[in-house]
Protein backbone atom coordinates (compact mmCIF):
# COMPACT_ATOMS: atom_id res chain seq x y z
CA UNK A 1 0.00 0.00 0.00
CA UNK A 2 1.38 3.44 -0.91
CA UNK A 3 1.54 6.44 1.39
CA UNK A 4 -1.23 8.08 -0.66
CA UNK A 5 -3.51 5.05 -0.01
CA UNK A 6 -2.65 5.17 3.69
CA UNK A 7 -3.40 8.89 3.79
CA UNK A 8 -6.81 8.39 2.06
CA UNK A 9 -7.69 5.54 4.39
CA UNK A 10 -6.74 7.58 7.45
CA UNK A 11 -8.75 10.56 6.15
CA UNK A 12 -11.79 8.35 5.55
CA UNK A 13 -11.55 6.78 9.02
CA UNK A 14 -11.25 10.20 10.66
CA UNK A 15 -14.17 11.70 8.67
CA UNK A 16 -16.40 8.65 8.15
CA UNK A 17 -19.56 10.18 9.65
CA UNK A 18 -19.16 13.51 7.80
CA UNK A 19 -18.66 11.68 4.49
CA UNK A 20 -21.72 9.46 5.05
CA UNK A 21 -23.83 12.49 5.96
CA UNK A 22 -22.74 14.36 2.80
CA UNK A 23 -23.56 11.30 0.69
CA UNK A 24 -27.03 11.04 2.27
CA UNK A 25 -27.67 14.74 1.66
CA UNK A 26 -26.52 14.44 -1.96
CA UNK A 27 -28.77 11.41 -2.59
CA UNK A 28 -31.72 13.16 -1.00
CA UNK A 29 -31.21 16.36 -3.00
CA UNK A 30 -30.68 14.50 -6.26
CA UNK A 31 -32.97 11.49 -5.85
CA UNK A 32 -34.98 12.10 -9.04
CA UNK A 33 -31.84 12.62 -11.13
CA UNK A 34 -30.26 9.46 -9.68
CA UNK A 35 -33.42 7.43 -10.34
CA UNK A 36 -33.46 8.62 -13.97
CA UNK A 37 -29.78 7.75 -14.42
CA UNK A 38 -30.32 4.30 -12.92
CA UNK A 39 -33.34 3.65 -15.15
CA UNK A 40 -31.44 4.80 -18.23
CA UNK A 41 -28.48 2.58 -17.34
CA UNK A 42 -30.74 -0.45 -16.78
CA UNK A 43 -32.48 0.14 -20.11
CA UNK A 44 -29.16 0.47 -21.99
CA UNK A 45 -27.67 -2.64 -20.38
CA UNK A 46 -30.78 -4.81 -20.19
CA UNK A 47 -29.52 -7.53 -22.56
CA UNK A 48 -26.06 -7.67 -20.96
CA UNK A 49 -27.62 -8.06 -17.52
CA UNK A 50 -29.94 -10.80 -18.77
CA UNK A 51 -26.94 -12.67 -20.19
CA UNK A 52 -24.94 -12.24 -16.95
CA UNK A 53 -27.93 -13.39 -14.88
CA UNK A 54 -28.43 -16.42 -17.10
CA UNK A 55 -24.75 -17.37 -16.93
CA UNK A 56 -24.75 -16.94 -13.16
CA UNK A 57 -27.86 -19.07 -12.80
CA UNK A 58 -26.45 -21.80 -15.02
CA UNK A 59 -23.18 -21.85 -13.05
CA UNK A 60 -24.94 -21.87 -9.67
CA UNK A 61 -28.16 -23.74 -10.41
CA UNK A 62 -27.73 -26.37 -7.69
CA UNK A 63 -26.75 -23.83 -5.02
CA UNK A 64 -29.70 -21.60 -5.92
CA UNK A 65 -32.12 -24.55 -5.89
CA UNK A 66 -30.81 -25.68 -2.49
CA UNK A 67 -31.16 -22.15 -1.13
CA UNK A 68 -34.75 -21.83 -2.40
CA UNK A 69 -35.65 -25.22 -0.97
CA UNK A 70 -34.10 -24.35 2.39
CA UNK A 71 -35.81 -20.95 2.47
CA UNK A 72 -39.18 -22.47 1.56
CA UNK A 73 -38.91 -25.09 4.28
CA UNK A 74 -37.87 -22.57 6.93
CA UNK A 75 -40.59 -20.09 5.98
CA UNK A 76 -43.41 -22.46 5.00
CA UNK A 77 -46.01 -20.91 7.33
CA UNK A 78 -45.07 -17.32 6.51
CA UNK A 79 -45.18 -18.05 2.77
CA UNK A 80 -48.58 -19.77 3.09
CA UNK A 81 -50.00 -16.81 5.04
CA UNK A 82 -48.66 -14.34 2.45
CA UNK A 83 -50.03 -16.37 -0.49
CA UNK A 84 -53.40 -16.74 1.21
CA UNK A 85 -53.59 -13.01 1.96
CA UNK A 86 -52.67 -12.13 -1.63
CA UNK A 87 -55.19 -14.60 -3.02
CA UNK A 88 -57.97 -13.29 -0.77
CA UNK A 89 -57.17 -9.71 -1.80
CA UNK A 90 -57.21 -10.68 -5.50
CA UNK A 91 -59.95 -13.34 -5.63
CA UNK A 92 -61.97 -11.69 -8.41
CA UNK A 93 -58.91 -11.04 -10.55
CA UNK A 94 -57.76 -14.65 -10.07
CA UNK A 95 -61.17 -16.02 -11.04
CA UNK A 96 -61.35 -13.86 -14.18
CA UNK A 97 -57.78 -14.67 -15.14
CA UNK A 98 -58.37 -18.36 -14.51
CA UNK A 99 -61.39 -18.39 -16.79
CA UNK A 100 -59.61 -16.56 -19.59
CA UNK A 101 -56.22 -18.26 -19.25
CA UNK A 102 -57.67 -21.69 -18.56
CA UNK A 103 -59.94 -21.54 -21.59
CA UNK A 104 -57.19 -20.22 -23.86
CA UNK A 105 -54.68 -22.76 -22.56
CA UNK A 106 -57.12 -25.64 -22.99
CA UNK A 107 -58.00 -24.55 -26.52
CA UNK A 108 -54.40 -24.16 -27.67
CA UNK A 109 -53.11 -27.31 -25.93
CA UNK A 110 -56.02 -29.70 -26.48
CA UNK A 111 -53.88 -32.49 -27.91
CA UNK A 112 -51.14 -32.08 -25.30
CA UNK A 113 -53.69 -32.18 -22.46
CA UNK A 114 -55.38 -35.24 -23.94
CA UNK A 115 -52.04 -37.09 -24.17
CA UNK A 116 -51.01 -36.08 -20.63
CA UNK A 117 -54.38 -37.16 -19.20
CA UNK A 118 -54.26 -40.41 -21.13
CA UNK A 119 -50.73 -41.19 -19.89
CA UNK A 120 -51.69 -40.30 -16.32
CA UNK A 121 -54.75 -42.55 -16.40
CA UNK A 122 -52.81 -45.43 -17.91
CA UNK A 123 -50.22 -45.14 -15.15
CA UNK A 124 -52.82 -44.79 -12.40
CA UNK A 125 -55.60 -47.03 -13.64
CA UNK A 126 -55.42 -49.37 -10.61
CA UNK A 127 -55.56 -46.45 -8.18
CA UNK A 128 -58.46 -44.91 -10.08
CA UNK A 129 -60.28 -48.25 -10.16
CA UNK A 130 -59.84 -48.64 -6.39
CA UNK A 131 -61.11 -45.10 -5.75
CA UNK A 132 -64.09 -45.50 -8.05
CA UNK A 133 -65.07 -48.99 -6.88
CA UNK A 134 -67.27 -47.22 -4.33
CA UNK A 135 -69.61 -46.28 -7.19
CA UNK A 136 -70.33 -49.93 -8.05
CA UNK A 137 -70.55 -50.90 -4.37
CA UNK A 138 -73.07 -48.16 -3.58
CA UNK A 139 -75.06 -48.88 -6.75
CA UNK A 140 -75.26 -52.59 -5.90
CA UNK A 141 -76.17 -51.89 -2.24
CA UNK A 142 -79.11 -49.83 -3.43
CA UNK A 143 -80.10 -52.39 -6.06
CA UNK A 144 -79.70 -49.90 -8.92
CA UNK A 145 -78.65 -51.07 -12.37
CA UNK A 146 -76.00 -49.32 -14.41
CA UNK A 147 -78.65 -48.37 -16.95
CA UNK A 148 -80.88 -46.81 -14.25
CA UNK A 149 -77.94 -44.91 -12.70
CA UNK A 150 -76.96 -43.68 -16.18
CA UNK A 151 -80.46 -42.22 -16.66
CA UNK A 152 -80.35 -40.60 -13.20
CA UNK A 153 -77.06 -38.81 -13.84
CA UNK A 154 -77.53 -38.13 -17.55
CA UNK A 155 -74.79 -40.28 -19.11
CA UNK A 156 -74.71 -43.57 -21.01
CA UNK A 157 -74.60 -47.00 -19.36
CA UNK A 158 -71.19 -47.53 -20.97
CA UNK A 159 -69.88 -44.43 -19.18
CA UNK A 160 -71.05 -45.79 -15.82
CA UNK A 161 -69.25 -49.05 -16.60
CA UNK A 162 -66.05 -47.15 -17.49
CA UNK A 163 -66.27 -45.15 -14.26
CA UNK A 164 -66.76 -48.24 -12.11
CA UNK A 165 -63.79 -50.02 -13.67
CA UNK A 166 -61.58 -46.94 -13.40
CA UNK A 167 -61.07 -46.73 -17.16
CA UNK A 168 -61.89 -43.01 -17.08
CA UNK A 169 -62.19 -40.58 -14.17
CA UNK A 170 -65.70 -40.35 -12.80
CA UNK A 171 -67.60 -37.08 -12.89
CA UNK A 172 -68.19 -37.00 -9.18
CA UNK A 173 -70.56 -34.03 -9.32
CA UNK A 174 -72.95 -36.21 -11.33
CA UNK A 175 -72.45 -39.24 -9.06
CA UNK A 176 -73.22 -37.09 -6.02
CA UNK A 177 -76.60 -36.21 -7.54
CA UNK A 178 -77.62 -39.87 -7.38
CA UNK A 179 -75.68 -40.81 -4.24
CA UNK A 180 -75.29 -37.71 -2.03
CA UNK A 181 -73.97 -39.82 0.86
CA UNK A 182 -70.77 -40.46 -1.14
CA UNK A 183 -69.94 -36.76 -0.96
CA UNK A 184 -70.18 -36.89 2.84
CA UNK A 185 -67.93 -39.99 2.87
CA UNK A 186 -65.34 -38.20 0.77
CA UNK A 187 -66.07 -39.88 -2.56
CA UNK A 188 -63.88 -38.52 -5.35
CA UNK A 189 -60.81 -38.37 -3.15
CA UNK A 190 -61.10 -41.65 -1.29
Amino acid sequence: MTSKDNHQKAYYEANKEKIKERMRAYRKANSEKLKEQAAKYRAEHKEEKAERDKAYYEANREIIAAYHKSYSEKNKERIAIKKNAWYNANKKKCAEYGKIYGRTYRETNKEKIYIANNNYHKANRKVLAAEQAIIADTRKERGVSQRHLAKLVGVSQATISLWERGEVPAQWDKIFLAFPELEELGGGDV
